[in-house]
């Protein structure tokens, strides 16, 4: 997938972002109050340690000692740390005063470390709090690492000033979000808000458990809000590639999504895509607000879909991609690989993508584009002024079965 590193059309580069655990060295106990348990399995315990050179080690005891289905409580006001904070293995709620009420700050560069919070333990619930890592965090690190934890909940969270918001980066041993959903929670100058990229040509991941991201919003400074690149392969690039460990296998796997929900979101102006998919397919994307690009990277779009891709609708969204007067952007793009030099053919392209429904508005230069793409449904959408400059819909390389109806009247080029 052009996975938004290497900015150029059909392009994202792979990104290798190594887990690097931090040291959990043993502080001073926490200042604890332990509440009365609701019910016999489950205690709630409240953290009120806010030094910085502390906060980590209270909120792990408090865990421990809330024990698996109980929740750790955070209160009104700032809690500072001065390192990352490795979860221990306890299935745990954590739960603030409300993301205006309740802050996580990293005060200082802890140097390498793949995030803030890092998970460990499968349904961990994080609620109602704020996560501002203060741009002290490495390129790749995630405010939320949820680090191959399974039906990780986040809910009413926003996280500001990360790489990356919430997402898992060590792919390299086939971790993935599988089960994550992202409620009502807000993302800002986070350079990805969620991002899941399985490393190249290692450990092939054929299916994960259903994602949801729902009611979310995504701005400030950002290069893209989702992104879902679930390979750049070997067998797929240049001859020196294909020979890679694991290439082979992995250029054959294209991840099922099992249904992965994108919905009620607002993604405001990014640097790249709002969202981007790439090799993976089972993906519906509807009823959300898109803003486009902010015109400073060439060739970006609101979604861009790639790279064998499949099986993806794209339904009852609204796209404004507005102010790139005659600009190289487009509301959809669908493309096929050419990540390493490689010669773009249509065996790579995108198929099966449903195009429905949507309202379009901007003068991007193209609206919907694509090239090698097979089996595609763009029908009932609205093109409203300003409109694209060029083409409304452009198939601008050999592409088949690019079947459209009721969308007004639209310029087109489809090239067969």
């Amino acid at each position: 997938m052009k996975t938004l590193f290497k900015f150029d059309y059909g392009i994202i580069g792979c990104m290798s972002i190594w887990l690097l655990w931090s040291c959990q060295e043993k502080l001073p106990d926490p200042e604890l109050s332990l509440q009365s348990p609701a019910s016999a399995t489950s205690t709630t315990v409240t953290v009120t340690d806010r030094n910085p050179d502390t906060f980590r080690q209270s909120l792990i005891n408090a865990i421990n000692q809330a024990g698996n289905g109980g929740t750790v409580k955070l209160l009104e006001g700032d809690y500072l740390t001065n390192r990352p904070i490795v979860l221990p293995h306890v299935q745990i709620n954590i739960v603030g005063a409300g993301k205006n009420n309740t802050t996580i700050k990293l005060e200082q560069n802890p140097g390498p470390t793949s995030g803030l919070l890092i998970l460990r333990t499968n349904g961990t619930t994080i609620k109602d709090l704020t996560i501002n890592a203060k741009n002290n965090l490495q390129y790749g690190a995630c405010g939320i690492n949820t680090n191959g934890a399974t039906d990780v909940i986040v809910e009413r969270v926003r996280i500001s000033n990360a790489s990356i918001g919430v997402g898992t980066p060590d792919n390299g041993t086939g971790k993935n979000p599988a089960g994550l959903q992202v409620l009502n929670s807000n993302f800002w100058n986070c350079d990805h808000g969620f991002n899941f990229v399985r490393q190249y040509s290692q450990v092939q991941i054929p299916w994960v458990k259903k994602l949801v991201f729902r009611n979310c919003t995504f701005g400030g400074k950002m290069t893209a809000g989702i992104s879902i690149d679930c390979g750049n392969d070997g067998t797929d690039g240049v001859l020196s590639r294909r020979a890679l460990r694991g290439a082979a296998e992995a250029t054959a796997t294209i991840t099922n999504m099992d249904g992965t929900e994108i919905s009620g979101c607002t993604f405001e102006k990014a640097g790249k895509y709002n969202i981007a998919i790439s090799k993976a397919w089972n993906v519906d994307i509807f009823n959300n607000t898109l803003k486009g690009n902010t015109g400073s990277i060439p060739f970006g779009e609101a979604i861009n879909i790639e790279h064998e891709a499949y099986d993806i609708t794209i339904e009852g969204n609204t796209i404004t991609n507005e102010g790139l007067s005659n600009q190289e952007h487009a509301y959809i793009s669908l493309l096929t690989f050419r990540d390493y030099g490689n010669p773009p053919l249509l065996e790579n392209g995108c198929r099966n993508i449903i195009i429905r429904n949507n309202q379009f508005k901007g003068d991007v230069r193209t609206g919907i584009t694509g090239e090698y793409a097979r089996a595609i449904t763009i029908n009932g959408n609205t093109f409203q002024t300003p409109r694209p400059t060029r083409y409304d819909i452009s198939f601008y390389v050999q592409s088949t079965n690019i079947w459209r109806w009721d969308n007004g009247n639209v310029n087109e080029n489809i090239v067969n």
